[in-house]
């Protein structure tokens, strides 16, 4: 036989004699390299093949398995690693940014209480410089209300305060009479305003008018009556007692202070209540008389005018005395028994509270 030949199936025989060799898969969730496994472990065999051969081991991992590896290590660990990381860093700034904002809540919050607190204490201060205020004002026109009811009842300042509440009127030839029933004229209203400045007469040392030896400039009477009036006055002859006398060539009243046809019974007056509400402001009065025991019914009356409604509310012999009687004065204890006047005055464009009207309640 040729020896080529008989070579070759030498070769055949012991081929077909080799044990098969098995190729396990890989398992890439426990064991990411694969290998060829054999009857015996440490035998290795060259695959006949056109192909480069490769030699397969359950030692060494493929490079594909090592790429496998490499990328679910990069995938499952690096990855991670860094994203923990960045949530550390985000919290840490979420957290500081909290922190900021709270801070400038809490400094808001603080400075709110501070502006509220400071706006609360200056309107409180306001509010009561205002009170002060209108407390000023309400009792400086009450003042200026009082002294011109004064003025109008003819109550003499240089006898009795012209703001106390109880006192007597000077009812000179029955003008405040005429004032309650609006019968004023113009020679009672020039009257009242110049007797109202009886405490401001000067002595004239050469008066011209022997019965008036004082004087009043006549611009001090026209200021007192345009406050009382509200007009200017319109000067007359005066046709009683006491009277004044205008002299046009001095521009001042003489006057004087005594007079013999004065009222020999004291008309009373009260005031009971002043208020003001805007441009209009009221005086209540209560107005009575005493009747002496030399006229027909001596007593104490509940008014003066001359009206039908007048009435005896006292006799003489209520009193201890003549004098006791006399002395009788309306107050706060007994003002109910007699009539009420309201006196009724508006603001003008000065400012100023002049005589409107007087009417019975």
């Amino acid at each position: 036989m040729d020896p080529l030949v008989s070579g070759q199936a030498h070769h055949n025989k012991h081929k077909t004699k080799t044990p098969p060799t098995t190729i396990k898969p890989a398992n890439f969730s426990h064991q990411p390299t694969f290998g060829v496994t054999s009857s015996s472990p440490s035998r290795s065999i060259a695959a006949e093949s056109t192909q480069p051969s490769y030699r397969v081991s359950t030692d060494d991992p493929t490079p594909a398995a090592h790429n496998f590896e490499h990328r679910e290590s990069t995938q499952s660990e690096h990855p991670a690693s860094c994203s923990c990381a960045h949530c550390k860093n985000s919290v840490v700034k979420t957290v500081f940014a909290v922190l900021i904002v709270a801070i400038i809540l809490i400094l808001g919050v603080i400075g709110g209480i501070y502006i509220d607190r400071e706006i609360i204490l200056k309107s409180k201060v306001n509010t009561e410089q205002t009170r002060v205020n209108d407390a000023a004002v309400d009792a400086f026109v009450e003042s200026d209300l009082i002294a011109k009811v004064s003025y109008l009842s003819m109550a003499n300042s240089e006898e009795q305060p012209a703001y106390t509440s109880s006192y007597r009127v000077s009812n000179y030839e029955g003008i405040f009479t005429r004032f309650l029933d609006n019968t004023f004229n113009d020679a009672d209203r020039l009257g009242v305003a110049v007797h109202s400045l009886m405490d401001e007469y000067q002595p004239a040392d050469n008066s011209p008018y022997e019965n008036f030896p004082e004087y009043i400039p006549a611009a001090r009477v026209k200021e007192r009556f345009i406050s009382i009036f509200g007009t200017e006055p319109n000067i007359v002859p005066s046709n009683y007692c006491p009277g004044y006398i205008y002299d046009s060539s001095t521009d001042v009243f003489y006057v004087t202070k005594k007079c013999g046809n004065a009222a020999t019974n004291p008309d009373l007056a009260y005031k009971s209540d002043v208020s003001v509400d805007g441009d209009t402001a009221t005086v209540r009065l209560r107005i009575g008389s005493v009747i002496t025991k030399d006229t027909e019914e001596p007593g104490i009356y509940n008014d003066i005018t001359a009206s039908d409604t007048k009435t005896r509310i006292k006799t003489p012999e209520q009193f201890e005395s003549d004098e006791a009687m006399n002395a009788f004065m309306i107050d706060e204890n007994n003002y109910g028994d007699f009539t009420e006047y309201i006196v009724t005055f508006s603001k003008n464009s000065n400012g100023d509270y002049t005589l409107n009207n007087v009417s019975k309640a």
